[in-house]
């Protein structure tokens, strides 16, 4: 039996689905299409569309905004699963969510106007980590870590490691770096009761709102990946806009230190 392209990337997806406990009703699409896309974010209402599993599909721009195309692709497709976080946002009177988020790159939470730096307590699973007294705190995934991330000082990480990255924002504290975390933590960012100023949080760069003392919000790896399409391979597209860019490495050449004859003695160190 030969295995074609489309069946070992089949495969894959329900591995995947097998492992992160995704559902595979859409995930299994792939397998019986030839090349299609979900998107519209024309309107604040398709928001709702990111919290369920996507089917794997590319983009076409058409007008002003996203719409769904077929595109006929006989010989098959490379499909890259991109994390997404779950982020619950929970207020100081309660203890359920009183919204929930999807992000694709990532969650921040930053002083906004105020003059005075933020205060925010960073718990892992329950396990008090580091207080925070920075600009802000960033939680990206690897797709976003070429993103906000990647200014503020973040690693640039492939988008199929599984993994989510702290990154502060001008913290006050020549200690405090950059860390990458397991896919499976469970980070809570909240703000003390006795914080001097309010902070915001905004997910993907979109819903900007206040925390006030108190608040918290959890982030978790969620159950619902992104499939997308890759031009060429799992690894070729992610460099290929390494170059384009960032100019990622580019400098000149260094020249040769001598000609192809050698230089004796003293010379030869300069």
């Amino acid at each position: 039996m030969m295995l074609t392209r489309e069946l070992l990337v089949g495969l894959a997806l329900l591995k995947y689905s097998s492992i992160r406990n995704a559902p595979t009703q859409q995930i299994l699409t792939v397998c019986f299409v030839d090349l299609w896309f979900f998107l519209d974010c024309s309107g604040p209402s398709e928001g709702s569309q990111w919290r369920q599993t996507l089917s794997p599909g590319y983009s076409f721009r058409n007008g002003t905004s996203w719409k769904p195309f077929l595109c006929p692709s006989p010989a098959g497709v490379m499909v890259t699963l991109r994390m997404r976080m779950e982020c619950q946002v929970i207020r100081s009177h309660s203890e359920e969510p009183t919204e929930v988020q999807e992000v694709l790159n990532e969650l921040v939470i930053d002083r906004g106007s105020s003059s005075f730096l933020t205060n925010i307590e960073c718990y892992e699973k329950g396990r008090y980590i580091t207080r925070v007294q920075a600009d802000g705190i960033m939680l990206a995934t690897p797709t976003g870590s070429t993103a906000y991330s990647v200014s503020a000082g973040g690693s640039m990480v492939h988008p199929n490691v599984p993994a989510m990255l702290l990154t502060p924002i001008c913290p006050h504290s020549l200690s405090f770096r950059p860390i990458i975390l397991p896919d499976y933590a469970e980070i809570e960012l909240r703000i003390p009761v006795n914080a001097r100023s309010p902070a915001w949080v905004c997910f993907d760069g979109r819903s900007r709102q206040e925390l006030q003392g108190g608040d918290k919000v959890r982030v978790k790896m969620s159950e619902n990946p992104m499939p997308t399409i890759n031009r060429t391979d799992l690894t070729g597209d992610w460099f290929d806009s390494l170059d384009r860019c960032f100019r990622w490495s580019d400098r000149l050449e260094q020249k040769p230190a001598w000609s192809d004859e050698k230089p004796a003695g003293k010379d030869a160190f300069r």
